[in-house]
């Protein structure tokens, strides 16, 4: 997987076939987002199967040509453009009403800047389960895994927004200067990488939370 550019101009790609369904070929099906900055007049409806033009994309991305990646020529092989806007919504302090939460997105939609939708959702799933297993009525599971999940998926929620492991993007955009070969010259790597690791431990898997945090299995 790639993710290319910086908050102007971003391309995220990586590969859907596995190696043998195109062997031989030097192909791979692949599914790519590009991610553009708008302004709110420009911003498409709100839904996911709204169609987009390639010639939408195809200035912006004319110049993106790698040894390993040729982008235009992969705009050009994608037979549907899809487009949608990326809206921000703000944490909220409750999630169970009643008998009825919240988990994943409809309880914290993330901004896509560290691909972890998923895993606040598991994460979600995982003390709900063990919260409605822990206690005899429903309604007191319900409150414990709130008081367990609430500030920590909001604390992410808040990470991205400050643009979570993507910043290191930023960081080489600012310090190295166009043409270099190896970026590590201007940005240290452990610079990089600890980056990284503060908003995995943010996020709840890094390697002090998961072997700190008590377990989810109910005894």
């Amino acid at each position: 997987m790639v993710i290319i550019g910086d908050k102007r101009l971003r391309l995220v790609a990586y590969p859907l076939s596995n190696k043998l369904q195109h062997e031989g070929e030097g192909n791979s099906l692949i599914n790519w987002i590009g991610v553009l900055p708008i302004t709110e007049n420009e911003a498409p409806d709100e839904r996911w199967e709204q169609l987009s033009e390639q010639d939408k994309l195809k200035p912006r991305y004319a110049n993106w040509k790698f040894d390993w990646l040729d982008v235009p020529t992969m705009l050009g092989a994608t037979r549907q453009i899809f487009e949608f806007p990326v809206n921000d919504r703000d944490p909220i302090d409750q999630w169970t009403f009643g008998q009825v939460t919240l988990l994943g997105d409809a309880a914290h939609p993330l901004i896509p800047v560290s691909s972890n939708g998923a895993v606040q959702a598991i994460l979600d799933g995982r003390s709900l389960a063990y919260a409605l297993a822990s206690h005899d009525k429903p309604i007191d599971g319900l409150r414990a895994y709130e008081e367990d999940r609430l500030e920590k998926a909001n604390s992410v929620v808040r990470a991205s927004r400050e643009n979570g492991p993507d910043e290191v993007l930023e960081i080489v955009k600012d310090r190295c200067p166009d043409g270099q070969s190896n970026i590590y010259d201007y940005v240290p790597l452990e610079e990089l990488q600890q980056i990284i690791d503060d908003f995995k431990e943010r996020a709840g898997f890094g390697i002090e939370s998961l072997n700190s945090r008590p377990s989810y299995n109910p005894v």
